[in-house]
């Protein structure tokens, strides 16, 4: 007698099962690994002169232009015309006290970050301080000034502005101010003052 398979499309689809199963543990692990590679190449930081300090920051930022600035980098890949940036300025002392260079302390400190913040309000479109802080580098004081200005995009009139969040530390080292600038257009608060933070550590000043 001759028998029949009740159902042939069965055994096609018990054997399909297993190459299907493959190719989403193959998926899953492409992901795992995904996710560490990113994690490894965005976790990287390069460590650089800068203005006669040295500044470690993420190995992804490329080389940028910012005014005046001795040193200046961006995250222009990952964040496009308006990615995250970071810049040394130096200037000699008298240029944020003028005919006041005997001024010490917290009190030349906070003399010379208000001259500061008076000097970017030339230099940035929309500029407004927002907070000013005491803090340190390197074991020296210094002033971190919070502030908030416009940046025109790279591609000219025909492109809105970016409002950008950026923090100012000045110190003072001999007879030089430097002051590390860190902006960026990224709405989230905590991330900007987590960047800043990690930036201002990294910073050796002499």
């Amino acid at each position: 007698m001759l028998t029949a398979d009740a159902n042939p499309h069965a055994a096609s689809r018990t054997g399909g099962d297993e190459p299907e199963l493959m190719v989403w543990i193959t998926v899953a692990a492409a992901l795992i690994l995904g996710f560490f590679l990113m994690f490894f190449v965005t976790s990287q930081t390069t460590v650089a002169s800068a203005g006669g300090t040295t500044l470690s920051y993420p190995s992804t930022w490329v080389p940028a232009t910012e005014q005046g600035a001795a040193f200046a980098v961006a995250d222009l890949k990952g964040g496009g015309a308006f990615g995250d940036r970071v810049s040394v300025i130096q200037l000699a002392k008298t240029d944020l006290l003028p005919g006041q260079g005997g001024l010490q302390g917290q009190t030349g400190l906070q003399e010379a970050a208000a001259n500061w913040s008076l000097s970017q309000q030339d230099a940035r479109v929309g500029y407004r301080s927002l907070s000013v802080q005491s803090t340190t580098v390197s074991g020296k004081d210094a002033v971190q000034i919070e502030s908030a200005y416009l940046m025109d995009s790279t591609y000219g009139a025909s492109s809105m502005p970016a409002l950008m969040h950026a923090y100012d530390t000045v110190v003072l080292s001999g007879d030089n101010f430097y002051i590390l600038s860190y902006a960026t257009a990224d709405p989230d608060n905590d991330h900007a003052k987590s960047t800043n933070s990690k930036l201002v550590s990294s910073w050796r000043v002499p």
